[in-house]
């Protein structure tokens, strides 16, 4: 749609007909759609954007939650228009893997909301190949991508060839198990950029949820060495019920090992690679993450 388009269904509300009381400003950043704006009037504020088909399809089957963790609809009518307003939330995005315990519940009860007969549609087999056939082109491009930040020499970069090369050796195992565990609803976009820090924290920007995948995907490097966090999953999890500890565990480090790899795959859409300062910064911050790989790695390398 064009902007006069957008101002015409926006028109159609009660409190915006008179739009030229409302200033429009542009909050596009990064790879978003074309209409993305701050709408301000003198005591009110909203977030516009234009959406895709399918998070507009996935906020509709979240809306009847209520979910204090994922962005508020305010006009739930106008998604059949593909257009969302939302509540404006000043302040940044999440800076750590620290995330309360209300949205760790809340995205429990996505997966469990949307796995239920209702929502959830057998899977066909192309889905599991999808990820499997996904996760060898992380392997493979991360792997290069990895190598060719040795330009930089940067100590950490040497670090993450050694998770790599350990996580290489293990790769078709790997694949096996991350396509074949239980799969569920992601937002697959899930990291701290899509999560608003002003408490309580929110999950936003739905555009890459096409579909189900690996259920513990999207909350790996959440949940990874952070037993706090993965027993509030676990308990709310209906997924996790059906598991002992062990297997959800090996699940998680097979999840975790998928975003690592994921991660040097896209790493040069998240931070500047010829930024040699903020190219160590992202990895550092990172790394605290991931090094968990290879110290698990006597426990976690075996089929399971």
């Amino acid at each position: 749609m064009n902007f006069d388009e957008l101002k015409r269904h926006l028109q159609a509300k009660k409190e915006f007909e008179n739009l030229d009381r409302w200033t429009f400003t542009d909050a596009n950043s990064g790879d978003t759609s074309p209409h993305t704006y701050r709408l301000q009037s003198k005591d009110r504020e909203y977030f516009v954007k234009e959406i895709k088909d399918n998070e507009r399809d996935i906020l509709k089957m979240l809306i009847p939650l209520e979910l204090t963790h994922v962005e508020m609809v305010i006009y739930p009518d106008l998604l059949a228009k593909n257009i969302l307003v939302t509540e404006y939330i000043a302040g940044g995005t999440l800076k750590s893997k620290d995330l309360e315990p209300g949205l760790i519940w809340d995205f429990a009860r996505i997966q469990n909301h949307l796995n239920s007969p209702a929502f959830n549609q057998e899977l066909g087999q192309d889905d599991r190949f999808f990820f499997g056939n996904y996760l060898l082109k992380c392997f493979e491009e991360g792997y290069r991508s990895l190598l060719g930040m040795r330009e930089h020499d940067l100590p950490i970069v040497e670090r993450y060839i050694e998770i790599a090369d350990h996580l290489t050796a293990n790769e078709a195992q790997i694949v096996k198990e991350f396509s074949g565990m239980p799969f569920a609803r992601q937002h697959h976009d899930l990291r701290e950029g899509n999560i608003l820090a002003k408490s309580p924290q929110r999950i936003i920007d739905w555009g890459s949820s096409y579909g189900h995948g690996p259920f513990l995907y999207d909350l790996a490097p959440f949940l990874f060495a952070q037993e706090e966090n993965l027993g509030i999953f676990i308990a709310h999890s209906d997924i996790c019920r059906q598991a002992d500890r062990g297997t959800i565990e090996r699940w998680l480090y097979i999840a975790t090992c998928a975003r690592f790899v994921g991660l040097l795959r896209y790493i040069g859409l998240l931070t500047d690679l010829e930024d040699r300062e903020r190219l160590s910064e992202f990895l550092e911050y990172h790394y605290r993450t991931y090094s968990g790989l290879l110290q698990q790695m006597s426990l976690k390398t075996g089929a399971s």
